[in-house]
């Protein structure tokens, strides 16, 4: 237990100052764009390596099963294909981990909705679809607070995601007035 000094006046005062947590002093901030590349990268290339095994899958269902169906392979491989499974992959990861990807479950992002309601799978989808938007991403150089065009059609912005645990082992109590 910490012993307690007093000032001039009488007052109780701590020997040492509480410091404070690093992950409160980011709470609340918003992504540079350094975080939304970081972002996009991991996602992609996690879209590409699962789009490359189900490529490989279906492939090997196709020669286990003798099938010829080469129009199937010819959509699968198609140049549209890929930023769909990305888009796919995306909708799923923030609906199902409520606000995070992949690329924001690594840098400890989340989108969150900027009425203080709870993030759904509408949010998520409606998120995805605006990201077909050409340019869409131009406005996080725009804005000061770097909200892309995504988090200003869906009313949701990116946020640090911080843990429901408030209460730390060494902190101190203050006792309340009465």
């Amino acid at each position: 237990m910490r012993t307690r000094k007093q000032d001039d006046i009488g007052e109780n005062l701590w020997d040492e100052p509480i410091k404070s947590d690093p992950v409160e002093k980011r709470k609340g901030l918003s992504p540079l764009p350094m975080h939304r590349a970081i972002h996009l990268a991991v996602d992609f290339t996690a879209a590409f390596i699962l789009f490359q095994f189900a490529q490989l899958c279906l492939m090997l269902f196709m020669k286990l099963t003798m099938l010829d169906i080469n129009y199937v392979l010819l959509i699968f491989s198609s140049n549209f294909a890929l930023p769909l499974f990305y888009l796919l992959l995306v909708f799923l990861t923030e609906t199902f981990s409520k606000g995070q990807s992949i690329g924001k479950m690594i840098t400890r992002f989340e989108a969150r909705r900027v009425d203080g309601e709870p993030f759904t799978a509408t949010d998520a989808f409606l998120r995805t679809v605006c990201r077909l938007i050409p340019f869409e991403f131009i406005a996080i150089f725009i804005r000061r607070d770097q909200r892309a065009l995504h988090d200003l059609l869906t009313a949701t912005e990116l946020r640090i995601k911080v843990s429901k645990t408030s209460a730390r082992k060494n902190d101190v109590v203050f006792d309340q007035p009465s």
